[in-house]
């Protein structure tokens, strides 16, 4: 009898453990998800290489100006990224909450379930998205209702020599300092990269040889977005995205 509840008991450890990891992969081959973007790397950078780790076929929309003001009326934030799924029928905005779900559908390793964990990796997407702030005013300022008038491209310029100068350098001395307490590269601690890990990472990920004349990565930083963009699972993807060859 006690043999007869231990191999009961053992089947059903093996059922919790098989039983998402076999739900998972029949998601990958059936959720088919289109992405849609405009035809630079930008925000959809984050999302294909989210889903180029968590190997989910998808559906990778790329549009031209024309193209996304024709779809524009039917988003429901006017804006891109978005994802589609079940055939159009369900629509995903905003890029954080795409890579988490991306994460939650296809590949937990990127999030996690312990809800501290989840709360940390979150503040540190926060953190890069108020990072960007200051550069997304001066470079969109009618998008933020800045006028002409009050922001000329003399003193635009103005505000980007100092962010370069003095914002985005105060911002990366705290990500250094996550990254230097740190048992992994990651900023969680944790094996491998994390949707937070991926915001910073695709942040500069066009400066992966730290080679940007405008800014300076520190040491652990710069040693994160190489790592990131060293895993196979990247690179098998951006050796395929005409973008950046």
């Amino acid at each position: 009898m006690l043999r007869l509840a231990c191999s009961a008991a053992a089947a059903g450890v093996v059922v919790a453990y098989t039983l998402p990891a076999l739900l998972r992969a029949y998601r990958r081959a059936t959720a088919k998800p289109k992405l849609t973007y405009f035809n630079i790397r930008g925000m959809g950078e984050h999302l294909r290489l989210a889903l180029a780790i968590a190997r989910v076929p998808f559906d990778d929309v790329r549009l031209d100006r024309d193209g996304f003001q024709k779809l524009k009326p039917e988003l429901k934030f006017g804006q891109l990224p978005v994802m589609h799924l079940d055939n159009d029928k369900i629509e995903l905005v905003q890029t954080a909450a795409i890579m988490r779900y991306i994460a939650q559908a296809f590949e937990p390793s990127l999030y996690s379930s312990d809800p501290i964990i989840a709360a940390t990796i979150d503040a540190m997407v926060q953190q890069v998205q108020d990072m960007q702030v200051g550069k997304l005013v001066f470079s969109y300022r009618e998008r933020f209702g800045v006028r002409a008038d009050a922001l000329d491209d003399e003193h635009a310029a103005i505000a980007k020599a100092n962010y370069y100068k003095e914002v985005l350098p105060r911002h990366l001395t705290y990500f250094e300092k996550i990254l230097s307490e740190s048992p992994t590269t990651w900023l969680v601690g944790t094996a491998g990269p994390t949707i937070a890990d991926i915001t910073l990472a695709c942040t500069f990920g066009q400066n992966v040889d730290n080679k940007d004349p405008l800014y300076s990565l520190p040491k652990n930083v710069a040693a994160l977005v190489k790592a990131f963009y060293d895993l196979p699972a990247v690179k098998a993807f951006i050796a395929t995205d005409p973008l950046v060859k």
